[in-house]
């Protein structure tokens, strides 16, 4: 096995993750505008910040709150499908957190048959459809590289 499959390999596998995260954020956030809706309350509600080296600082809102379903408690922390990215902007993550101040009363969208799995939002935000292109990328470049290997 050479590097060049290797990386192919690794390229084409990665790529492959991140598009099933992303079509799978957008396939639940068009489901969820269907969901049935319960009252809920934020418990938590803070900007991280992640100092990496390379790349410098990203954001993401940490948003968490508490709901009600079937008499069962239950605590959620998904604004909408796909926000657990960070990006190198804070504005997005700020937002969210000044709109979900701790202790403010929240509708909360809850998938039916997985009333643990929640969304204060429906539907996803433009960096999934980004990460969808990026994704394919990374595919489509390991795929090429596995097959002009494997061409010679």
């Amino acid at each position: 096995m050479t590097i060049a499959t290797i990386v192919g390999a690794a390229f084409a596998l990665a790529g492959a993750a991140l598009l099933f995260y992303a079509v799978r954020s957008v396939w639940l956030g068009i489901a969820s505008a269907s969901w049935p809706t319960t009252d809920g309350e934020v418990s938590v509600s803070d900007l991280q910040r992640d100092y990496s080296g390379s790349s410098g600082v990203t954001y993401r809102a940490e948003v968490a709150y508490k709901y009600q379903v079937g008499g069962r408690q239950l605590v959620a922390d998904r604004v909408f499908f796909g926000d657990a990215l960070s990006t190198s902007w804070a504005a997005g993550a700020l937002r969210e957190t000044v709109k979900y101040q701790v202790g403010s009363r929240v509708r909360v969208r809850y998938d039916p048959n997985n009333p643990e799995c929640a969304v204060l939002e429906s539907g996803t935000n433009g960096v999934v459809y980004f990460l969808i292109v990026f994704a394919l990328l990374f595919v489509g470049a390991g795929i090429a590289a596995l097959l002009g290997r494997f061409g010679q």
